[in-house]
């Protein structure tokens, strides 16, 4: 096998000796080319060799296997006019080669096997590229294994995914980004209250990094080697949520476990719950709810028995209580008994000073975790420092990945950030009427309803859609209950 093996010397052997010396060396190669023959064949993922011309001149069964093209079609050939053929879309070793440095990245073959392809270049003793070597990784049955495993996930699994019980999680320092003044004061406002056991209202929009806060007071506290447990109000229906939040005795209703359930409040117990959306908890549990704040006591369903508790209580809104509490759909006490220490994380748009550090951890991150390389560009930078973040730190965590996934190059581009953003100008003339006539519509009926219900739930119903959908159509129209057109 040709990999680029360096000899030395011109002479022909003068003697038998120099005969018997050389026909060793020539075993010795074989055996080595044997070897490294062995060890591609071996290997699970495609291995590619490119030489200097940019000819493809030796595959593993892997890369067959996974690339799902021949080794007659491809060998031997040009990756410039396989390119130009269609077999493939580029050839991160021909750029490799010209630019001389390792290249990765992600793309798509004629047979629609989608792969993650490493080129090294190697070297001589003189420093010149003697072969790339191509490293490719299957994706595509990475994919099929991910969507099969979604596909055969249960109603059960996914509250219990939700509802999974979080350990102590210490937050790296980097994990908190603070640069400007008013997330720094946040951050100073929550190591103090950390070191108590105030109960603590986390307010600001969706996406802000509320949870973020909430595991930095856990982490700093003296409860941090006990229990973080967080519950997210919103995402369980009613019917469910009493007896995750207070669980139930054996027997309690039909269907029940028979020993029982551990609800969440016994399982925070001597630690910390996150109650993140705490405005959608309903009424009736509500009460129930600051009865065992106040008293630090939990019944069961179905127990007659109070269990004692000693729990602090983080809670999370992106909605706005004070209004919620004089519209009589969230307890006046229960809103002072949670807002005893009150945390409002401003949004992206009001902390500049953030962006570029929160852009290079994220980016860092999902490099890490994709086996990939990207930067990018001063413009594409710049894009991201002006553009607004309606959807705040988390879209800006799902745009940096999804343009590390879809960029070809490592060094990502302003228009290919700007294809992922919602950069909607001014100009009337760029606007498809029908799809804006449809948002419009959608909105003012959204709107028409929640001016006539006392709850986001009474909405859904009137509405004939989820709980949820209403909550994310309100946050992508910035409404709240109450709106009138």
């Amino acid at each position: 096998m040709d990999l680029g093996v360096e000899t030395t010397g011109n002479a022909f052997p003068q003697n038998s000796d120099q005969m018997n010396t050389l026909y060793e060396q020539l075993e010795l190669v074989k055996q080595l080319n044997a070897v490294l023959e062995g060890i591609l064949d071996s290997s699970y993922d495609g291995i590619g060799v490119v030489n200097p011309n940019g000819n493809l001149i030796r595959i593993n069964k892997s890369y067959e296997r996974i690339t799902g093209l021949r080794m007659s079609d491809i060998l031997n050939k040009s990756l410039k006019d396989l390119v130009d053929q269609g077999l493939f879309q580029a050839a991160p070793s021909l750029v490799a080669l010209k630019e001389k440095r390792q290249v990765t990245m992600v793309q798509e073959y004629r047979t629609g096997a989608k792969v993650l392809i490493t080129s090294t270049p190697v070297y001589n003793s003189s420093g010149d590229i003697v072969r790339v070597i191509a490293n490719i990784r299957d994706l595509s049955e990475l994919d099929r294994l991910r969507k099969e495993a979604l596909k055969h996930r249960t109603l059960s699994e996914q509250y219990h995914s939700e509802l999974t019980v979080l350990k102590t999680q210490q937050l790296l320092p980097e994990d908190v980004v603070a640069r400007s003044e008013k997330m720094s004061r946040i951050v100073d406002m929550a190591d103090k209250v950390a070191k108590t056991d105030t109960n603590v209202l986390i307010e600001g929009e969706s996406g802000v990094g509320k949870e973020v806060v909430a595991k930095l007071i856990h982490s700093s506290s003296n409860r941090r080697a006990e229990p973080y447990i967080k519950i997210n109000c919103a995402a369980i229906p009613d019917q469910l949520l009493e007896s995750e939040l207070f669980g139930y005795s054996p027997g309690a209703f039909t269907g029940a476990q028979k020993g029982g359930k551990l609800g969440l409040l016994e399982l925070a117990n001597n630690g910390t719950i996150l109650m993140d959306e705490i405005g959608e908890l309903p009424l009736a549990l509500q009460a129930k709810l600051l009865r065992a704040l106040e008293e630090q006591t939990v019944y069961r369903l179905g127990a007659t028995r109070p269990l004692k508790l000693n729990i602090r209580v983080i809670a999370a809104t992106n909605r706005n209580l004070q209004e919620m509490v004089y519209r009589k759909e969230f307890r006046q006490d229960l809103y002072y008994r949670l807002r005893v220490f009150p945390l409002t994380v401003p949004p992206l748009r009001e902390r500049s000073e953030d962006i570029a550090p929160l852009v290079n951890l994220y980016l860092k991150k999902i490099n890490d975790k994709l086996s990939t390389n990207k930067r990018l560009s001063i413009n594409a930078f710049r894009l991201l420092e002006k553009y607004e973040w309606p959807g705040n730190v988390r879209q800006l965590q799902n745009i940096l990945e999804g343009v590390v996934i879809f960029s070809d190059t490592d060094v990502i581009k302003e228009e290919e950030i700007e294809a992922l953003l919602d950069t909607r100008q001014s100009n009337n003339e760029e606007y498809n009427p029908l799809p804006a006539a449809k948002i419009t519509l959608d909105k003012d009926l959204l709107v028409a309803v929640l001016g006539q219900s006392h709850s986001i739930r009474e909405a859904a119903r009137r509405l004939g859609v989820s709980h949820p959908t209403v909550i994310k159509k309100m946050k992508k129209y910035g409404l709240k209950l109450g709106d009138r057109i």
